[in-house]
């Protein structure tokens, strides 16, 4: 492999095979998105119980309202499983048209029955790296997965 540090980053696709590997194998860190998803929204979020807090999609539609208003016009309260599940949807959905690309965002199984959390945080950290306004976890972009 070539040593110029430019290596992975001279083309969109190098640069787009680089940054999926990073994904895939760096960790996420549910503590950083917890607190960027308390920044943004307000509302109060533990690593410890990440999926639980998430499961009926209300904080995740939350999220993308705060950054896109809007993006999803009515959030589901109901504590019926499908009601629940057509908001994590909403909000998989209003992230695609966010920026977020189908490769890093993820399906509404992964979260509501916990088959991947890990695609679920990544995809919270790709909505953070579309959002471009500075915050104070980056001088550019929201991240939440460490290196």
């Amino acid at each position: 492999l070539a040593h110029d540090a430019n290596c992975c980053t001279s083309s969109p696709f190098l640069s787009s095979v680089f940054l999926h590997f990073l994904l895939t194998t760096m960790p996420v860190s549910e503590k950083e998105c917890c607190e960027w998803i308390e920044a943004v929204t307000g509302v109060k979020t533990t690593a410890d119980s990440l999926q639980e807090q998430l499961k009926d999609g209300v904080t995740l539609c939350k999220l993308i309202n705060a950054l896109q208003p809007g993006s999803v016009a009515k959030i589901q309260t109901s504590k019926m499983a499908f009601k629940q599940m057509e908001n994590i949807n909403a909000f998989t959905e209003a992230a695609r048209r966010y920026g977020v690309p189908d490769s890093e965002n993820f399906q509404t199984v992964a979260l509501f029955e916990n088959q991947n959390m890990r695609q679920v945080l990544i995809c919270i950290d790709s909505l953070g790296r579309q959002e471009s306004t500075p915050t104070m976890y980056s001088n550019t972009h929201v991240t939440c997965f460490l290196l």
